[in-house]
């Protein structure tokens, strides 16, 4: 029998609007471990 969890995963620019803060600070939270994403780590985005 399937599982009634549904996972949902968020890109960068969702989790930014959602917590109110900006890319480059999610990106330094990543960076300096005080935030780790639960599936991918920081990548740079230009």
């Amino acid at each position: 029998m399937k599982s009634d969890i549904i996972k949902k995963f968020y890109i960068s620019k969702e989790v930014c609007k959602i917590i109110g803060i900006t890319y480059k600070q999610l990106d330094y939270y990543d960076r300096t471990d005080f935030i780790k994403p639960s599936i991918n780590g920081a990548v740079a985005m230009e």
